[in-house]
């Protein structure tokens, strides 16, 4: 909810910080990212199991300069 109401927000890898914007993935996006998301972290497939609602993917964007 914090990202929707202000998606603009900096991330840090590494000793690099980075401003990006957020965004819900489409129907799409979803459909393709979702399954690299859950062989990243098999906790994920688990969670979506035992609940009603889609979890949501984010994406992260660089920001407008």
């Amino acid at each position: 909810h914090n990202l929707l109401a202000n998606p603009g927000t900096t991330i840090q890898i590494g000793p690099e910080r980075r401003r990006v914007t957020a965004r819900v993935a489409t129907t799409e996006e979803r459909e393709r990212l979702w399954p690299k998301a859950v062989a990243t972290y098999s906790g994920y497939d688990g969670y979506q199991r035992r609940t009603d609602r889609q979890i949501p993917l984010v994406i992260l964007e660089p920001a407008s300069p």
